[in-house]
Parts: C-alpha cells; structure tokens; sequence
C-alpha cells in the first residue's frame, strides 16, 4: 500500500529533500556525461575534417563534415548551459538543506546548552566559552518526527549535570553562600589553586572580580 505524502511530516520531508537532492545530483551527472562525449565526438570530427580539407576531397563530403561539426558545437555549447544550470540549482539546494539543518542543530544544541548550563549554576560570565568548549560534544539524535540533543547516551541535561559536578566544570560554577562569621551571606573567594585550574581568559575575568570585592 502506497502512503500518502504529508506535507506536515518530518520524515515525509525528509524523504523528498533526499530524493529531491538525488535527482538533482543525477541530473548534473548526467550533463557532464554528456559533454565529455560531445568533446570526444568533436575532437574526432575536427581530425576527419581536417584530412578531408587536406586530402582534397569532394567539397561536398567537407561541407558536410563542417556542418556537421558545426551542430555538435551547438549542441555541445547547449549542453554545457545545462549543466550550469543544474550544477547552481542542486548547490543552491544543498545550501538551503545546509543552512536548515545548520539552524535546526542551533536551537537544539545552543539553546539546550544556554538552558541546561544557567539551570546547573554556570557563571554567567563563562557561558559564552564553556558553550564553545561543550558544543562539539553535542550531537543531534533523530528518532521519527523528533530530534533531540545528546552526549553520547545520556541527555543533554543529564550530561551537564555530570559535568557540572566534575572537575572541570566546578570552576565555572556559582559559588554556594558563604554562612561563615567572616563573610556572612557572601560568596566564597576563589583561591590560587582554583585561579590555576581556569583557562587564561577567565582567569584573569575571575581574579579581577575577586579582586573587585
């Protein structure tokens, strides 16, 4: 039984852009096929029609060979407009499936990482550079109609909250409420040891903001 297509579904898109890209791909296959055997064909004409001319031949058998030649270049000229009209229609495709899948993976993967990494308590300061340092992680997952991001098998949520609690990721984290006499309510100081751990940029942000209190 044969499906109807909907408009409305994923996997129905996906399935046209797919044989869309295919045929596309095809057919500039095709032209170029079709113009490496126009270019042997003239080549071999051009060398009757210049033993022809040579040889002294009946003018007629000449004059049918040049016009002759004369159609294949046309044709061959005609094919090679075709391709350049398939070639720009299949690329300007394949940038537009590019670019959406670009922008699909854009709200999946820096919009989970934003969310995901203000919920965990990141420094709002380190999201920028954490986000570039996590994001080559992130892959997007598709099952049927829904996409989703993930590290490896676990979540994207779940992968941050490990994360978080690693080694590497308390140095971004928002220190927890001091409740000692000498810093009532306040936030911790980082200490040498924990500046050390930081890469360049943000240790120099985050000795500059302790330095400021």
């Amino acid at each position: 039984m044969i499906m109807a297509f909907d408009k409305n579904d994923k996997a129905d898109q996906k399935i046209l852009a797919d044989a869309i890209a295919e045929a596309l791909e095809e057919a500039a296959t095709e032209h170029e096929a079709e113009i490496a055997g126009l270019k042997t064909k003239n080549v071999e004409l051009i060398g009757k029609l210049k033993k022809a001319r040579e040889g002294g031949n009946d003018p007629a058998e000449v004059e049918k060979l040049e016009a002759k030649l004369e159609a294949q270049t046309k044709e061959l000229s005609e094919a090679q407009k075709a391709l350049k009209a398939a070639t720009k229609e299949r690329d300007t495709f394949k940038a537009a499936s590019e670019t959406e899948s670009a922008a699909a993976r854009k709200l999946l993967v820096d919009g989970g990482l934003t969310e995901n990494l203000v919920a965990a308590g990141v420094k709002k300061e380190f999201l920028p550079a954490v986000k570039k340092l996590l994001a080559d992680q992130v892959t997007v997952k598709v099952e049927g109609d829904n996409r989703s991001a993930v590290v490896g098998d676990k979540s994207l949520s779940d992968f941050v909250k490990v994360w978080s609690q690693g080694d590497e990721g308390k140095n971004y984290i928002v220190a927890p409420a001091n409740g000692g006499g000498n810093a009532p309510g306040g936030k911790a100081t980082p200490t040498n040891q924990d500046l050390a751990k930081l890469p360049p940029v943000e240790r120099i942000n985050a000795a500059r903001a302790a330095g400021a209190k």
